[in-house]
């Protein structure tokens, strides 16, 4: 994977977590706001792993 195309796919995952963080805000049960936790915070997990990945491409 070259360096912009991790770069363009970390733009595309934090649109997507905005949009689950979005989303969150429109269910009132319990269950469904802790799933969009989970996977916001799997989204936030990927994007650390790309941002040391794209670390190794500036070194």
């Amino acid at each position: 994977m070259t360096r912009d195309n991790t770069l363009l796919l970390m733009v595309k995952l934090s649109g997507l977590k905005l949009l689950v963080r979005i989303t969150r805000l429109s269910w009132d049960t319990d269950l469904v706001r802790n799933v969009h936790d989970v996977v916001t915070a799997v989204l936030h997990a990927f994007r650390i792993d790309l941002e040391a990945l794209v670390g190794t491409f500036a070194g």
